[in-house]
């Protein structure tokens, strides 16, 4: 996947602990990171542990070449101002993270494991954050209860590079968690039987199509047999086999060239069934006339009369499922990173 440019230079990688990131994400709260990335002490850890680690946080951050060794002052909830002793390399890095042209989120996930990645851009620089969170069996409340949890690993990755580099790091993210198999699980790929065609694509009403899909992940035959009959399914289409027990695996995309003005959005979602994986394009209507509802099936569920207006918007939006390969989805990223880069402060 490339982006037109000439080769970057290797970008410069840094690993940090949850602490360091929770110390420098409290420290300059102008990022514009997201609740993906917006990381905080443990609940309920004692005011003492927190200073203790919060001290032990920044000494590391001053060892990675983030922070000065200048004084660092500390506001009424006891978090450090970092922004007046962050070093070249850190105010290089925040001065990228903070005002950025473009960014690119992404977030790829399994079963067993979720990768979120947010890079920005200004220029000819990049910036990146990726984490990685497994998902572990713990129990919850009562004897022999249990749910799954999301457990976070450390370390945080840094990333510092040429902006020609952001196809690059944005195509390692999805890879990194097991989901690009198009094979059954637990199957041999060698033995699974290729479809001779790509499946056609179904359009459907949005919030049928969300009713459709987690009925076809909890086995509810009857929201599955009415979906049909109104979305005039004869047949069940093709390009949503493969879906039946949930899906497997995810993937999604959002690149924002100018946030924050006139801004141009990108987005993908993509899910990935035992037969592959499937495209999720949401049509939304810019307005929603007046009106009487159709007819509201028994899937639908009546919220009270202040969201008529949000019922409309939904009512009348759809969602286009169509079949994908690892292929057609590396286009779409290469393609969304490319026209960002080339709106980039424009």
């Amino acid at each position: 996947m490339t982006t037109g440019r000439p080769s970057a230079p290797a970008p410069e990688r840094l690993r940090i602990t949850a602490d360091e990131f929770v110390a420098l994400r409290r420290g300059l709260p102008e990022l514009p990171l997201g609740p993906a990335l917006d990381l905080d002490w443990i609940p309920g850890l004692a005011a003492s542990d927190r200073v203790e680690r919060r001290y032990d946080a920044i000494a590391r951050l001053r060892r990675s070449g983030l922070v000065s060794n200048a004084s660092v002052r500390y506001d009424a909830a006891g978090d450090a101002d970092l922004g007046g002793v962050l070093t070249a390399r850190g105010a290089a890095w925040w001065s990228v993270a903070a005002d950025p042209w473009v960014t690119v989120e992404v977030t790829a996930w399994d079963r067993s494991a979720v990768r979120h990645g947010w890079y920005a851009v200004r220029g000819p620089m990049l910036v990146g954050l990726v984490r990685e969170s497994v998902v572990a069996v713990a129990p919850v409340g009562g004897p022999g209860l249990t749910a799954p949890v999301a457990i976070d690993l450390e370390p945080v990755e840094m990333t510092i590079a040429d902006a020609g580099n952001l196809a690059t790091l944005v195509e390692e993210l999805w890879p990194a968690v097991p989901v690009a198999h198009d094979a059954e699980p637990g199957a041999d790929p060698a033995r699974v039987r290729r479809p001779g065609r790509t499946p056609d694509p179904v359009v459907v009403d949005l919030v049928d199509g969300v009713a459709f899909l987690r009925a076809l992940a909890t086995g509810d035959a009857a929201v599955v047999d009415e979906v049909m009959a109104q979305a005039g399914w004869t047949r069940f289409p093709e390009v949503l086999r493969g879906l039946e027990g949930g899906v497997v695996g995810g993937l999604d995309l959002t690149v924002v060239s100018r946030p924050g003005g006139d801004e141009r959005r990108t987005t993908g979602h993509w899910v990935l069934g035992t037969r592959g994986w499937r495209g999720l394009q949401v049509r939304v209507p810019s307005a929603v006339p007046g009106g009487a509802r159709r007819r509201q099936p028994r899937h639908r569920q009546e919220t009270g009369s202040h969201a008529d207006r949000v019922r409309q918007l939904a009512d009348q939006s759809q969602v286009r499922v169509t079949a994908h390969t690892p292929k057609t989805i590396h286009r779409t990223l290469a393609i969304g990173v490319t026209h960002a880069l080339e709106d980039q402060g424009a």
